[in-house]
Formats: C-alpha cells, sequence, structure tokens
C-alpha cells in the first residue's frame, strides 16, 4: 500500500520542541480538509490490518519525522512493515528487493552529497535510514513439485 499520511507523531503537535520529542508510530490524527477521512490509525484498524496478503505500507508528508519503520501483526498473523520517507530535497529513499535472499535492502542515499545518509538532525540514528527487512520474497514450492 502507498499512502500519503500514515506514520509520524502520534497527536498533533502543539509546540515546535513537540515536532522533535513527541512519540512517533501510526498516527491517531487526520490532515483532511473538511470533516471526512480516516486517521492512519483507523486505516489500520478498519482496513489495513484485516489482510493476509499486506505487507508492505509506504507513506510520506511527515518531514518532521523524515524516516520511520514500524512492524505490526496483522489478524492473520501476517508482518506488515510500515515505511515513512520524506527527507525533503537530496536524499533518495531505495529499496532493493532480493527474492533469492529473502530480503530487502533500505538505503537512503544523499543525491547532493553522493553518499548514503546515516543520519539527520531530525532522525539521528543510522539503523532509520539504513536497514534491512527479512521477508519471504521467493515462491513456495508447490506440494507436487
Amino acid at each position: 500500500v502507498t499512502t500519503h499520511m500514515y506514520l509520524g507523531e502520534l497527536e498533533r503537535h502543539k509546540t515546535p520542541q513537540e515536532t522533535r520529542d513527541a512519540p512517533k508510530g501510526v498516527m491517531q490524527w487526520k490532515k483532511v480538509h473538511g470533516k471526512r477521512g480516516n486517521t492512519s490509525r483507523q486505516m489500520w484498524d478498519k482496513c489495513f490490518k484485516k489482510h493476509a496478503n499486506l505487507r508492505l505500507i509506504f507513506c510520506g508528508d511527515q518531514s518532521r519525522c523524515q524516516a520511520i519503520h514500524l512492524t505490526q501483526q496483522g489478524d492473520h498473523g501476517n508482518t506488515v512493515h510500515s515505511l515513512l520517507s520524506d527527507y525533503g530535497t537530496g536524499p533518495l529513499r531505495i529499496y532493493r528487493f532480493l527474492p533469492s535472499e529473502n530480503k530487502i535492502e533500505v538505503i537512503t542515499y544523499d543525491t547532493t552529497r553522493k553518499q548514503p545518509r546515516n543520519g539527520t538532525g531530525t532522525c539521528p540514528k543510522c539503523e532509520e535510514h539504513q536497514f534491512t527487512i527479512e521477508m519471504e520474497l521467493a515462491p513456495r514450492a508447490s506440494a507436487g513439485s
């Protein structure tokens, strides 16, 4: 699934300091025009967690957070990786799918500095920018094979 907003500050910030220190995760507030729409938490509860084949959720529009990787369990026991990337100009998030190794390499590369991005002022931990997701990607052999 690709969606505009999903991960970020759990609650809408009230002060500039909260943008840095507030707990992050599946957003419980909504940023919509008018009264319609669901929060990210409602999208998870009403839809996303109900699908056994859902494994990845990609989102952005939270430059105050820049990078988040959250893992949750769906109703069918499936692991769902939610990935936020919003770096503005320069850094680029690259997903390298390696089916023969059952993994996805997540690489953040700064195109202006021509080097991997290992941290930012907002998100200083390297493991939020460079990491590997273990996931069954190769097709399973059928029982008759």
